[in-house]
């Protein structure tokens, strides 16, 4: 006689937003297919003894970037890798698409190298990148579009080294809001991400602290102060909210952002906020030197408090990681010549349990929300992903919050050759993930082979954001 299901998870404690349910999961054919009482008399090809421990839908990284300062393919396999031994099961990819043979090359290469799925997010930063949104949206379903207010300038101190020009201006990106309100109105769910950095500040002030001599992270900090990032982010959730469009604000840490959130919300019920792991968990003070330049930069201790409270009462709606994967030899020099970017997607889950939920910063429960829940609903992935309720894709983690690790980056292997919490202790790891019902990671080990990972297209109809709620303790 064959097994009912697949896998069977046993006395699992599930954390939902709701609370936590004292349940077996059942798995049939990579999806939730019941949820059953404890230690049921069900059977399984499989069966996986939570021993009572804490069980979390996969955590959804809403913002990845891969192939940065490398090739997409290289970082593909070494930060998927992390991000599943961190427990991310689904991730959303920032990254310059401008022709279909470039999303086909990528997606083939995501594939065939990707531990997680994945879904992918333009970036518009000129009007020739703009004329692959029609197809970008109708055939290759993705989720959402990338804006840079940062960068705009033709040369100065704030261009990414490297990079091309961002020739975007504000009409431009207004309009394409309105496109992309049109299609949220006829159904087809869409939403604008924006880097809000003003850069005319920011190089302004840039190259002041340049010219004075000045060095470090905080010389960076301030070089790029928290309200250059406020005031981009209110302008930008002005002009979506005068089209109609959802907007997601990704990256705040400053404490002036908090309030720039705080007043967007009021009036446009579709503006939403990221924050990431090194603005919860590092200061500018830290003795992490050009390790932790990345734009925005991390701020100071009023910052990180700041940036918890606002992630615990809702105004921060996510943690995403900016995850930017870089080597040593690129942060050498100055503040100003070091290399922006860090790796992270590995070590989301254990900071906002470390550094939340053991701290008392945020319950559980929202640990779950800000995690997986939020993401997956803001990018048109719920309940398929987000949820393990039935019908929904069993991705999974199976998290210790008594588990103990010292940060390093052969723990996470990651494409990154170190780490800006080494030598940090985590308290509070996934032991186990799994996505699509396959185990891909036990104990931080590696299980599985890549080339299962999905392209998450988007095509249904939803409401963008819907059911998400303010924060709780």
């Amino acid at each position: 006689m064959s097994n009912e299901f697949d896998v069977l998870v046993r006395d699992a404690h599930v954390v939902s937003p709701e609370g936590v349910t004292h349940c077996d999961l059942a798995v049939k054919d990579g999806l939730i297919a019941a949820i059953l009482r404890p230690n049921s008399a069900a059977t399984a090809d499989e069966v996986i003894d939570a021993n009572g421990k804490y069980v979390m839908p996969g955590v959804v990284d809403p913002h990845v970037h891969l192939g940065y300062l490398s090739t997409f393919e290289e970082q593909c396999e070494a930060d998927t890798r992390a991000g599943a031994i961190g427990g991310v099961t689904s991730m959303q990819i920032f990254i310059q698409i401008k022709t279909k043979e470039r999303f086909d090359s990528l997606r083939s290469a995501a594939e065939e190298l990707s531990l997680i799925d994945f879904a992918f997010s333009p970036a518009i930063r000129s009007a020739d990148d703009a004329a692959i949104l029609d197809k970008a949206i109708t055939e290759w379903g993705v989720p959402s579009f990338k804006f840079f207010m940062a960068y705009r300038a033709k040369e100065g101190p704030s261009l990414v080294a490297g990079s091309s020009p961002n020739t975007l201006n504000d009409g431009l990106m207004y309009e394409i809001f309105e496109r992309m309100a049109d299609y949220n109105r006829n159904g087809r769910p869409l939403t604008a991400c924006v880097h809000a950095e003003n850069f005319e500040v920011t190089d302004w002030f840039i190259q002041k602290a340049m010219d004075s001599g000045a060095d470090g992270l905080r010389a960076w900090h301030e070089a790029s102060p928290g309200f250059a990032e406020a005031e981009n982010a209110m302008r930008a959730c002005y002009f979506a909210e005068l089209a109609g469009c959802p907007v997601y604000i990704v990256h705040l840490g400053a404490t002036e952002s908090v309030e720039a959130m705080t007043r967007a919300k009021r009036t446009h019920p579709n503006a939403f906020a990221e924050t990431c792991p090194h603005y919860l968990g590092r200061t500018c003070d830290d003795p992490i030197g050009n390790l932790g330049k990345i734009s925005p930069p991390i701020r100071t201790a009023n910052d990180v408090e700041a940036s918890w409270i606002a992630l615990r009462d809702g105004i921060f709606d996510t943690v995403g990681t900016d995850n930017t994967g870089t080597k040593l030899e690129k942060k050498g020099g100055t503040i100003w010549e070091a290399a922006r970017g860090i790796p992270g997607i590995g070590t989301l889950l254990p900071m906002v349990l470390s550094e939340g939920v053991n701290k008392g910063r945020i319950s559980l429960e929202r640990a779950v929300e800000v995690t997986s829940v939020n993401a997956a609903k803001i990018f048109h992935m719920y309940p398929r992903k987000g949820s393990l309720g039935i019908g929904s894709d069993a991705d999974l983690v199976i998290v210790d919050l008594e588990r103990q690790e010292v940060v390093t980056p052969a723990l996470l292997q990651h494409y990154s050759d170190y780490n800006i919490y080494q030598g940090m202790r985590l308290k509070g790891w996934p032991i186990l993930t799994m996505r699509g019902g396959r185990v891909i990671v036990r104990d931080f080990q590696v299980v599985a082979k890549p080339g299962s990972a999905k392209y998450l297209r988007v095509a249904q109809t939803s409401s963008p954001g819907a059911g998400i709620k303010g924060g709780k303790q």
